[in-house]
Order: structure tokens, then C-alpha cells, then sequence
């Protein structure tokens, strides 16, 4: 036997049948295939360095690093050395919409506002 452990798996996915494990058949509204950058506006959040003058996300801005306070204050001290990899928005000072992608009534209010917001999908399933 010349690899055991992959023909292992493969048995196992043999034994294994697809009536114990449905896939959910949803309709999704990307093809989660192809990559293309969305399109949104440009706007200014609280940065590290400059609070009050913000830093620029969204639109045609490069992605930027965002952390936490608590992980930010365990780095702080080697910043200086960190270079295009070191934090530029604090997460708690962004006023960042936490959105859980299943709350459709959250998610038609966020659509229905006028002004951009900064949001993510809430992680705590």
C-alpha cells in the first residue's frame, strides 16, 4: 500500500453517505466561484493614528489591517517596525455594524439607509 492514510480517507468518504449529511439548497446572490470586487462607497473610520481625521475604506482603497483593542495593545510596543502590515483602525473605535447575514429585516434596514456604513458578519455562531 503506497499511501495509506490517503486511501483511508477515501474509504471512509466511500462509507459515508449523502442522506446522513443534506446540503442545504440555497440560493445565494453571488456566484461563490468568481471573484469580483463589490462595489461600494469610500468612507473615513477612526484611526490608529489619526482619530479624528480617519482613515479611508471601501471603494477604490486598499484593504486595511483592523484589529482589536485588546490585540492592539499587545503590539503596540513594535508598531513603529510593522510596516504595511501594521493596524490602521482600532475595531471597537470604527463604530463597525455587526450584521448576522441570516436577520433579512437588519439587513433590508441597512440597505434602505442613505449613508454608508461599515459593517461585518457577526461571527458568534
Amino acid at each position: 500500500m503506497r499511501f495509506p492514510v490517503a486511501k483511508a480517507l477515501v474509504e471512509n468518504i466511500k462509507k459515508t453517505s449523502n442522506a446522513q449529511h443534506p446540503t442545504i439548497n440555497a440560493q445565494l446572490s453571488f456566484d461563490p466561484y468568481s471573484y469580483q470586487r463589490r462595489a461600494t462607497d469610500t468612507i473615513a473610520v477612526a484611526g490608529v493614528d489619526d482619530p479624528g481625521r480617519g482613515v479611508r475604506v471601501g471603494g477604490a482603497e486598499l484593504i486595511r489591517v483592523v484589529v482589536r483593542r485588546a490585540n492592539f495593545d499587545k503590539i503596540a510596543h513594535k508598531i513603529d517596525k510593522m510596516g504595511d502590515y501594521k493596524p490602521e483602525i482600532i475595531y471597537e473605535n470604527a463604530r463597525i455594524q455587526e450584521v448576522d447575514p441570516h436577520d433579512e429585516d437588519t439587513i433590508a434596514k441597512l440597505n434602505a439607509e442613505r449613508a454608508t456604513q461599515f459593517v461585518t458578519v457577526r461571527d458568534d455562531r
